[in-house]
């Protein structure tokens, strides 16, 4: 039981926590800002989808143990090029002003990453 225990510490360090935490905000502002939205157009489906689906995209990369991050660079350019169709007019809007918080968690988890194999 205790090498359970051990090996799961092993893998849950403070970087990839605080990695945790930015997702759960951004998660939580999700929440809170597809409260409004008209879920029957498909522009506001798709940006409401890429707000709330965060935090697992996070856990999905947090669990892979020897491969880069994938799924929040992929959720980054999803909700770029979602909030870019809701735009009126249809152009390219900036990543930095929705997506900051996923851009920090995927630094921060992919150098707990890297700081477990060096």
């Amino acid at each position: 039981m205790s090498l359970t225990i051990e090996s799961t510490r092993s893998r849950i360090s403070y970087t990839s926590m605080f990695g945790a935490v930015l997702m759960l905000i951004d998660n939580l502002w999700g929440v809170v800002a597809v409260l409004p939205f008209d879920w029957h157009q498909t522009a506001e489906i798709t940006v409401g989808v890429s707000f709330l689906i965060g935090l697992p995209m996070y856990f999905i990369d947090w669990t892979s143990r020897n491969r880069l991050i994938i799924f929040l660079p992929a959720l980054l350019v999803f909700r770029w090029l979602a909030l870019s169709f809701l735009a009126t007019p249809q152009t390219f809007v900036g990543p930095w002003r929705v997506c900051v918080l996923i851009i920090m968690a995927s630094i921060v988890l992919q150098w707990s990453k890297l700081k477990r194999f060096a």
